[in-house]
């Protein structure tokens, strides 16, 4: 029975520990049906790019700061909720992840932060189609 305990006091501290996001697409009322495309080809974009392109919708991502998903992930399920619109990239538009001096002086200082700051992470981005 104790080793049930610890079995499941160790899961639950795992679970615990994970980093969570949800994700929220909102498409254009302009925006046509299209087949999705692959999560792996969709580019994550800072600046707007100098080829034509449509825009599809929005893709908020909304994250905790503490666990905070790796920039990879983060980035990951971006490209994921933009390819089931078809979209070919994503123009970062809003990212609200404190700068990283503000992680730099302790682990006290970086929770404090987090905690008064806002204590979830939103990412926003326009997921594209090239023309």
């Amino acid at each position: 029975m104790k080793k049930l305990y610890l079995l499941l006091a160790g899961a639950m501290t795992i679970l615990a520990a994970c980093a969570s996001m949800d994700a929220t697409v909102n498409t254009y009322s302009t925006t046509p049906e299209l087949p999705p495309t692959d999560p792996a080809k969709v580019v994550i974009l800072k600046i707007a790019p100098t080829r034509d392109y449509i825009r599809l919708g929005q893709v908020a991502i909304d994250s905790t700061y503490s666990p905070a998903p790796s920039p990879e992930s983060l980035q990951e399920r971006m490209r994921k909720e933009a390819a089931k619109i078809g979209a070919d990239a994503v123009i970062i538009v809003y990212d609200d992840a404190p700068p990283a001096s503000a992680y730099s002086i302790s682990a006290d200082v970086k929770t404090k932060v987090a905690e008064s700051a806002n204590p979830r992470r939103r990412t926003i981005g326009v997921a594209i189609k090239y023309r």
